[in-house]
């Protein structure tokens, strides 16, 4: 759907971390009191991680800046620090967007664990394009202008680079610039459905 220089973690893995967090009791309990991320991007190029909230003006604002707690809950109970990128439709959909969550990243206790971008479908030449110079970190000025999304690290220079895959939960500042860093194989894709192929 989307065209990124990044790898796009599919629904069998979004099971699978559904499973690790309802394991460690943080998406399970109340309805609306977890958060499960419509997209998790890694870009390899940037060393990182982000979750991704597709926004297509179906739902209210309020209810986008509601789930900014939640992804605070997620950080604090699972020890990482994850930023959120939010696609929105339009600029104008974007600008008064980045006010509500601007405001309600003020509301939180600890509003660095919630790092946020945004963009929009009218931001660069593709709209589908999530490698181009098209996000900007809400609550910076509008002269910071946008970056791409191997230059987002630089918007938030305090936070970690993420692990590679395969090494574990090692900080990467622990793995020495010269090793060699052994890379899992990623998951297979579930076996397809008998049911669905007529059998």
């Amino acid at each position: 759907m989307f065209r990124v220089d990044a790898e796009q973690v599919g629904d069998h893995d979004r099971r699978k971390l559904a499973d690790r967090l309802d394991h460690r009791g943080v998406a399970g309990g109340e309805r609306g009191q977890s958060i499960l991320p419509q997209e998790f991007l890694r870009c390899p190029s940037a060393s990182r991680e982000w979750f991704v909230e597709f926004d297509f003006g179906t739902e209210t604002l309020s209810r986008l800046a509601g789930k900014l707690a939640r992804y605070e809950r997620l950080a604090d109970a699972t020890g990482i620090t994850t930023p959120l990128l939010v696609w929105l439709p339009s600029a104008a959909r974007e600008a008064n967007t980045r006010r509500v969550l601007a405001e309600a990243l003020r509301g939180l206790d600890r509003p660095a664990r919630v790092p946020v971008a945004t963009t929009n479908g009218e931001a660069t030449g593709d709209p589908l394009d999530m490698a181009a110079r098209r996000w900007r970190r809400v609550g910076a000025s509008d002269a910071v202008g946008r970056v791409a999304l191997a230059e987002l690290p630089t918007l938030w220079p305090d936070l970690p680079a993420s692990a590679p895959r395969g090494v574990g939960h090692r900080p990467a500042s622990a793995i020495p610039a010269n090793a060699r860093v052994e890379l899992a194989p990623p998951s297979p894709m579930p076996p397809p459905d008998p049911a669905r192929l007529g059998g």
